[in-house]
């Protein structure tokens, strides 16, 4: 251990831990402390001239507690994600939960479907979703006319979510399996530089919000009567104490059979009371309980419009 760190750890080091576990959910093990230090003591050479003493002033009592809580998602949390990851929950989305979702709307005489994509990143995951709503709207299956879209995505990271709302992506955020005609929805700016067209990027609407604040569901932040909620690989960084509670939070933010798709390692968090698992080609969604009818889904094969 270097002195940097000894004094680091000296100074602030467990105020940090302390609060990154009880403000963004994150715990922070002693394995990964030598890491965290390692990052912070590069931000307080650029930022502090490596004044330790200096950031732990600035951090403690400067800060308020939403400052902090951006400055740390920085470095404790991940932005891991690209376009179409693990494609073969989109492939159930569009084939088996998208229909799904309009016959029962077509039933209750609503014509609107709202998603929320909650740790969203950097915005690849709800585009991807308004790229398969645009493809169906311009192969027939929806009609534009008939349909309000609601799609909305939230990161904890204001970085993160500004980089989203610009629509500016890199050749790393392609590396995934991607049919090569959504690559009509980019123009190209640069070498290995995309940007993803206006009339994606006017389907999404992008937020600033935490997970571990207690401020949904709600009306102020448009997080009510949602068909489905994304929130993939978010669970797999947070103490079980948080996953709880935001698994709690998001069944009161869906409508009764609303669905929520989460990744394949952290389907286990989830109360086989409270939700069900559903098994479709691809994926493995949960759909909240309780519910008029339990019966799975159709299992009819829709012909390809993608």
């Amino acid at each position: 251990m270097t002195d940097e760190m000894r004094s680091l750890q000296k100074d602030v080091l467990n105020f940090i831990v302390e609060f990154a576990r009880e403000r963004l959910g994150v715990e922070i093990g002693e394995d990964k402390k030598k890491q965290l230090c390692e990052r912070l003591i590069q931000a307080i050479r650029k930022d502090f001239c490596d004044d330790i003493s200096a950031f732990s002033r600035w951090f403690v009592r400067e800060l308020n507690d939403d400052e902090r809580v951006f400055f740390l998602a920085r470095y404790v949390t991940v932005s891991e994600t690209y376009f179409f990851r693990d494609f073969g929950v989109f492939t159930a989305f569009r084939y088996y939960l998208l229909p799904e979702l309009i016959e029962q709307k077509r039933v209750l005489g609503n014509n609107e479907i709202r998603l929320w994509c909650a740790g969203c990143s950097t915005g690849e995951e709800a585009y991807s979703l308004a790229m398969i709503f645009d493809q169906a709207f311009k192969s027939g299956f929806m009609s534009k006319d008939e349909w309000v879209i609601y799609l909305k995505g939230t990161d904890i990271s204001p970085d993160r979510i500004a980089q989203a709302r610009e629509g500016v992506y890199y050749s790393w955020s392609f590396r995934g399996t991607m049919p090569p005609h959504y690559l009509s929805y980019f123009s190209m700016v640069g070498n290995n530089v995309r940007v993803i067209s206006p009339e994606i990027r006017e389907m999404v609407k992008f937020e600033v919000l935490n997970l571990m604040d207690p401020v949904y569901p709600s009306r102020e932040t448009e997080t009510e009567n949602l068909d489905c909620i994304f929130c993939r690989n978010v669970f797999l960084y947070l103490r079980i104490e948080a996953i709880k509670e935001i698994l709690r939070r998001f069944y009161r933010c869906l409508v009764p059979g609303g669905w929520l798709v989460v990744a394949a390692p952290e389907l286990h968090f989830a109360d086989r009371d409270t939700w069900e698992r559903v098994v479709l080609p691809g994926a493995t969604f949960l759909r909240k309980k309780p519910r008029a009818s339990s019966t799975a889904l159709s299992g009819r094969i829709f012909s390809p419009w993608y």
